[in-house]
């Protein structure tokens, strides 16, 4: 018998029992088999029930609690501590106002970044988004949002800051504008509202206020007014002043702080905003009184300039005409390179530094006729070449032709028609201008 006790005691050693006094003390095979009937596990170190993770119960944290920026919230089981890898989901109870921080079971504060370790900006956590936090071993990444995010643009959005636009600009609209919102400077100020924009009143706008560099914003026009064109502060297509008409919609871009450029205009008639003809800019002026003609307002953009002369003439005897450029800080008179020949009846060659030479000094006399063409072409850093073309009518007919050179100190604005001497008055004929 004591043998047989022996053995019924080793069996029963070696059995689990169902209420838990006799544990396992090795890994149990399950043979294919499972347990069925689990309860959900309540401690980091028990079974969990397949339909605690399906409902994902072990790793939502519920509503969060605490302060906007400071949130608090709870995992069950509780953990004790961070591990990296950790990922819990919350519901945001109040919109960040910044930078922000989330404490799960009392594990302590941690940060909360995106893409990577860039601080939240105000609104990136919205009043009732689910959110998604991974732990990277030092901070909380924000890995998704569900919800009334941000990014969707399908409620009134503040837009305070530089906005990041990698694909196809999302335009939200905010508060019709209109002449209240222009100051005694002509300066616009845009809401905050949203990046597109109804725009009323007759008030000309010569800027916009900054937004952030980079920001787009939109204009759906709803009456005429001027923009006015300014190289640095508002540039407009065409680099000219554009005057708008009900329905027109245009587009501008923030290059530089307060520094904004029209990327899109389109007129609600249908109507190109430049001309078809290929040129953006022309001008005329007669030449029939003064020392000099000026055409001036040339936009920065044009890189080709065409100058027709047609019957120019001048009071005074043996004066070379001359064509000179300028810029901002005026008419430049020296650094002309070049020169024009005459190739019959004999051959002649006329230089002058002073300008463009069309004509040479002996032969263009008061009683003589200019017509001609000069063809002007920017190479970039100011740098202009001349062409000319023409001939002068009197008791005879003398051709010129020849080419030169000169390097601005500025953006070509104006040119101006003049003499060597720059005393001669001009008495008849016209001067025409095309650029693009």
């Amino acid at each position: 018998m004591d043998a047989e006790d022996d053995s019924l005691a080793a069996a029963l050693s070696n059995c689990v029992t169902r209420d838990g006094q006799s544990p396992a003390t090795a890994n149990l095979p399950m043979g294919g088999f499972r347990h069925t009937g689990v309860a959900n596990g309540t401690t980091r170190n028990s079974y969990s029930a397949i339909g605690q993770v399906q409902d994902g119960a072990i790793l939502f944290g519920g509503t969060t609690g605490g302060a906007a920026d400071a949130y608090t919230a709870s995992v069950s089981p509780p953990i004790t501590a961070l591990v990296a890898g950790m990922r819990f989901g919350v519901i945001i109870h109040a919109t960040n106002t910044g930078a922000s921080q989330i404490n799960f079971n009392s594990t302590g504060l941690t940060d909360i970044t995106k893409n990577g370790t860039t601080a939240l900006d105000a609104g990136d956590l919205p009043l009732n988004a689910m959110v998604l936090l991974g732990y990277d071993g030092t901070r909380f990444q924000l890995l998704s949002i569900e919800g009334p995010s941000a990014a969707r643009l399908d409620t009134a959005q503040t837009f305070t800051a530089t906005q990041t636009f990698g694909a196809p600009v999302i335009f939200s609209r905010g508060a019709a504008l209109d002449d209240t919102d222009i100051d005694g400077s002509n300066i616009l100020t845009v809401g905050s509202d949203g990046n597109s924009f109804d725009l009323g009143g007759t008030q000309q706008i010569d800027g916009i206020a900054t937004v952030g560099v980079g920001t787009v914003l939109r204009f759906h026009c709803t009456s005429a007014r001027t923009l006015t064109h300014n190289a640095t502060d508002f540039d407009l297509l065409g680099g000219a002043d554009i005057t708008t008409a009900a329905g027109d919609v245009f587009e501008v871009e923030e290059y530089a702080t307060a520094d904004w450029r029209m990327i899109s205009y389109e007129r609600a008639s249908g109507t190109a905003l430049l001309p078809t003809t290929g040129w953006l800019h022309t001008d005329t002026s007669a030449t029939t009184s003064g020392t000099t003609v000026d055409l001036t307002g040339i936009p920065s953009t044009v890189n080709r300039i065409r100058l027709g002369l047609s019957g120019v003439a001048t009071d005074t005897n043996n004066q070379t005409l001359l064509i000179q450029l300028g810029d901002s800080g005026g008419f430049e008179t020296t650094g002309y390179s070049g020169a024009l020949v005459q190739p019959s009846p004999t051959v002649e060659l006329v230089t002058n530094s002073a300008g463009f030479a069309l004509t040479d000094t002996v032969n263009f006399d008061a009683s003589e006729i200019f017509v001609g063409e000069v063809e002007l072409t920017h190479y970039g850093s100011n740098v202009w070449s001349a062409n000319v073309r023409g001939n002068q009518q009197s008791g005879q007919t003398l051709i010129w032709a020849g080419n030169g050179f000169k390097t601005l100190s500025g953006t070509l604005t104006q040119i101006r028609l003049t003499t060597a001497g720059g005393t001669a008055v001009f008495d008849a004929g016209t001067l025409y201008l095309a650029a693009n």
